[in-house]
């Protein structure tokens, strides 16, 4: 396979050419093309024109290889028998993406001089890579090389090292002249390649983050905006909430920083929506927690206030149920715990 006979022997099919071990080799179609000694054809994914100098002296009829290489990979023509001054075309089979690089080595004995080489297919606008005016000697044993890469990217990719590779995501290129990609804003993203950024967008209950979606914590709600709106403390939501739910609280609690706590002692609350515990009366009290305020059962010779029963002072008295002591008369004088004033004073 790939030859064909020739005086008396078997030579290699040429270049656009195949067989399957024939007599004669077989054209390829127009739109595919094959190196030399090839059993089948390829599809040409790129063509590659290669335009030598104009010298006088120029050395023509050299060997040499043209290396291609993209951000996918990289791919070689072999050049023979090209002359000063003309313009060669071949094709490249491999994918190599968007080509980077145009690398030349000469292994023959005759110096050559490129001028330029370009290379487009039908999906990208072609790239042409200027030499500089500068012989590639071929000395035996030798293989020089001179290398030629892209200074800028186009839209969507960016330089990594020698080659322009697509944006990563989240980043993007819209410039023909730029070397790197720019990141997105946090509340934009993009895909692998992009040329622009655009806005994310969220769902109810959740908000925009590091260029992409999260739950609203607790507490907070949206509508899918950009954020998340904290909820006023009498409410509350669980996370990745589109709206507030007000607090209800049980007996003896009421609503603080959207929950719930006890009333302290000597204070009450029906629960509910309240926000705020009722003082009790002076002569009420309540435990921690208490839904409602009772009233001190004191005895007679104690006053009940500040929520407890107190010892009557001398020269006071008080009665069961009384909230204050009252003085005795300038005449008269009580003990401790009196109920009321007795005797008299002589002075």
């Amino acid at each position: 396979g790939g030859q064909y006979v020739k005086n008396h022997g078997c030579d290699e099919c040429p270049q656009n050419t195949y067989s399957t071990g024939v007599t004669s080799c077989t054209d390829c179609p127009s739109t595919q093309t094959s190196p030399e000694g090839s059993t089948k054809c390829y599809e040409k994914l790129y063509d590659v024109i290669i335009k030598t100098a104009e010298k006088n002296n120029a050395r023509t009829g050299g060997t040499f290889t043209v290396k291609i290489t993209g951000d996918k990979g990289s791919d070689t023509v072999s050049v023979a028998g090209i002359e000063r001054d003309e313009e060669k075309t071949l094709y490249l089979i491999k994918d190599i993406g968007l080509p980077s690089c145009v690398t030349v080595y000469n292994g023959g004995g005759n110096g050559v001089k490129i001028s330029w080489v370009r290379v487009s297919n039908s999906s990208r606008p072609s790239i042409t890579f200027s030499f500089p005016d500068t012989w590639i000697e071929g000395d035996n044993g030798n293989s020089p090389t001179l290398e030629v890469c892209r200074d800028t990217c186009p839209p969507g990719y960016g330089k990594d090292g020698k080659l322009c590779k697509p944006c990563g995501v989240n980043t993007y290129n819209s410039q023909d002249t730029a070397s790197a990609c720019t990141d997105c804003l946090s509340t934009q993203t993009s895909p692998e390649g992009s040329t622009s950024c655009r806005n994310v967008t969220c769902t109810g209950g959740q908000y925009v983050k590091n260029h992409g979606c999260d739950e609203c914590p607790q507490n907070t709600y949206s509508t899918g905006v950009t954020s998340c709106t904290d909820c006023p403390s009498t409410q509350t939501s669980p996370e990745g909430s589109t709206s507030c739910r007000n607090v209800t609280c049980a007996s003896g609690e009421k609503v603080e920083n959207h929950g719930c706590i006890n009333c302290p002692a000597n204070t009450s609350s029906p629960g509910g929506n309240s926000t705020k515990c009722e003082r009790c009366q002076g002569n009420e009290k309540s435990h921690e927690g208490a839904g409602f305020c009772a009233t001190l059962n004191c005895t007679d010779g104690e006053a009940a206030y500040n929520h407890t029963c107190n010892v009557r002072p001398y020269n006071t008295f008080a009665k069961s149920g009384d909230t204050n002591c009252t003085k005795c008369p300038s005449t008269k004088v009580s003990n401790l715990k009196a109920s009321k004033c007795e005797g008299s004073v002589t002075l």
